[in-house]
């Protein structure tokens, strides 16, 4: 979960609240905090900013379980808050589940101006400082999250991404996708254009199944421009040597 809380004038605290069903559920910390039932727990891992606050806070009760439950059990709420200093506040919280008394298989390292870490053998990494350009392994981007293998990249709100040197996506606004193959699964809040690497000139290349007429291949650059007029599809790119 990732939350990013822009000051305007003054810096002010910000508080997320996770709800659960009774306080004695919830157990606090400073790296983590867990909410557990029926032995399986909750663990919310609080990955940025380095230092937050979490409190178990009671919570009145509503009338309807006044009236039907004997004896009372104390209902709570799980809060977590940081404070912004004069600029944005990433807030990333990883949730995950394990049997009570199990510890997440999520380890996390600061970088400069990003987190990443590995969750259950899945690679990621997120901004801390929203809209710059963080490096990590072979990728460079300004996302505000990633996630990826060896042959697969589900990149969030990018408009440069790059891997081992090699610009693969271009775009003029914020772009989330995911990268496999010769497909770019999309989404973005408006219209735009795309630029997009390819080591030859495609034989095709396909918008939600429409096909793109007269694309312009730039063979010094290696890449093609597209404009993208719907906010969400899938992109084709079928190989020049098929």
């Amino acid at each position: 979960m990732l939350d990013i809380a822009k000051p305007r004038e003054k810096d002010v605290d910000v508080t997320l609240l996770y709800h659960t069903a009774h306080l004695k559920d919830i157990d606090t910390g400073q790296q983590i905090s867990k909410i557990t039932k029926d032995g399986f727990s909750l663990n919310i891992m609080h990955l940025a900013p380095q230092l937050v606050e979490s409190k178990a806070v009671e919570t009145p009760h509503f009338l309807n379980t006044l009236l039907k439950e004997k004896p009372l059990i104390k209902e709570g709420v799980l809060t977590v808050t940081a404070h912004t200093h004069g600029a944005p506040l990433v807030m990333a919280n990883l949730l995950t589940t394990t049997k009570e008394g199990v510890i997440p298989d999520v380890t996390s390292k600061k970088g400069d101006g990003f987190v990443s870490g590995v969750a259950s053998g899945k690679k990621f990494a997120f901004s801390t400082k929203p809209d710059s350009v963080f490096r990590v392994g072979n990728i460079e981007t300004n996302a505000l999250a990633i996630t990826w293998d060896d042959s697969y990249w589900f990149v969030a709100l990018a408009t440069i991404f790059k891997e081992k040197g090699v610009t693969l996506i271009k775009s003029d606004m914020p772009l989330t996708f995911e990268l496999k193959g010769n497909e770019i699964h999309y989404s973005c809040n408006r219209k735009g254009n795309v630029i997009i690497h390819a080591d030859r000139k495609p034989s095709s290349v396909q918008i939600n199944g429409v096909g793109i007429k007269n694309l312009e291949y730039d063979k010094v650059r290696k890449t093609f421009s597209i404009q993208l007029s719907d906010k969400s599809g899938t992109i084709v790119i079928n190989d020049g040597n098929k």
